[in-house]
């Protein structure tokens, strides 16, 4: 006896794995797709950032709407950004502070410099005229600017060594 039901179970069969075979290539090629918009949105979200930041704009943080294994990356790039903002912040506050000491230390150089000109001046031009002791008064001046002088250098160099690893 001959039976029947062998090819049916068999066409069946057959049909039934390749609805599944289907199901599973149409879900992976879905979830494929699926995974391609949620990065490609991400990538366009990460550029505009980027951008911003490249357009000096260093407020420009990612949006962190959940707390996954993205959110979490999103999390520690806004975090590092805190800290380039924080450190540009302080390169500008060093700089101006060492723009004001330039502009204080020429003011503070011209000052006796100018006191000391104006009495070598004063002496070449009456050295006959003044008194014995208006030139010592003028020398002993221009004896103190310079010690004035020596001692405001000695404190630069102090400062400009203050940059070496020893300190």
């Amino acid at each position: 006896i001959e039976n029947t039901r062998k090819p049916f179970f068999g066409f069946l069969f057959f049909t039934q794995a390749l609805l599944t075979f289907g199901t599973i290539v149409v879900a992976l090629g879905l979830a494929l797709l699926l995974t391609f918009i949620y990065l490609r949105r991400k990538s366009a979200e990460a550029r505009l950032v980027l951008n911003q930041l490249e357009q000096g704009n260093l407020k420009a943080r990612f949006p962190i709407q959940k707390f996954d294994e993205t959110g979490g990356l999103l999390l520690d790039f806004n975090r590092m950004a805190d800290e380039i903002e924080g450190l540009v912040n302080r390169i500008y506050l060093v700089e101006s502070t060492r723009k004001n000491f330039l502009q204080e230390l020429g003011h503070d150089l011209r000052t006796p410099l100018t006191s000391i000109k104006t009495s070598f001046e004063t002496l070449k031009e009456h050295f006959d005229k003044i008194s014995t002791a208006d030139r010592n008064t003028l020398l002993n001046l221009v004896d103190g600017e310079i010690n004035y002088l020596n001692e405001l250098f000695d404190k630069l160099m102090t400062i400009a060594n203050l940059d070496e690893p020893h300190y």
